[in-house]
């Protein structure tokens, strides 16, 4: 079987794992590699492509580019706990405006903007995955220790938005699996 592979958030230390394990399957024809930047890769099943997860739009136009394409599996592997300008919050003293919205828009909204425009995409002739990188820190059952709050609240909604779309894919895509994975701590930048 030829499989067409997305990825987004291929650039991240994640998403290149999937891009290198699903570029050597020999069963994979064609790996479809989203990021903020497009990239270069040597091995020609990769094509990449730019997707800014914080933009409708752009999100719009990357499904639109492999819109022909009957993908069997999407990967989406972006997320952000914390950056140069900010880290997770401690205390509750700790939230701040900006910081919520960015990580609630890269790790809730932009999965979101996937699912919208990309599960459009999966094969409804054979089975197809869509597999979304959650945390354990989002369920609020196993919350013990507190803070991270933009984080967890952002995976929380996350699995949420991933249990709806398993439940909508039931009716229109029988064949379809929606995935929520929670990869552990990753040394990663």
């Amino acid at each position: 079987m030829d499989k067409n592979v997305a990825i987004i958030g291929a650039s991240g230390a994640i998403g290149n794992a999937f891009l290198e394990h699903y570029s050597n399957d020999q069963s994979v024809k064609n790996v479809y590699a989203f990021s903020r930047k497009k990239q270069t890769y040597e091995n020609q099943k990769i094509q990449s492509f730019e997707l800014d997860i914080e933009n409708q739009n752009s999100v719009e136009d990357a499904a639109e580019k492999i819109k022909d394409k009957s993908l069997n599996h999407i990967i989406v592997a972006t997320g952000i706990l914390h950056s140069e300008r900010f880290s997770p919050e401690k205390s509750i003293k700790d939230i701040n405006y900006q910081t919520m919205e960015k990580v609630i828009r890269v790790n809730t909204i932009g999965p979101a903007l996937i699912g919208r425009y990309f599960i459009p995409l999966l094969s409804k002739d054979n089975k197809s995955v869509i597999v979304f990188l959650s945390a354990r820190v989002g369920s609020i059952s196993d919350n013990k220790l507190g803070g991270w709050y933009s984080y967890r609240a952002s995976k929380t909604a996350l699995n949420q938005i991933i249990k709806n779309f398993s439940i909508e894919l039931r009716r229109t895509n029988p064949k379809a699996i929606v995935l929520g994975l929670q990869p552990g701590t990753v040394d990663s930048k």
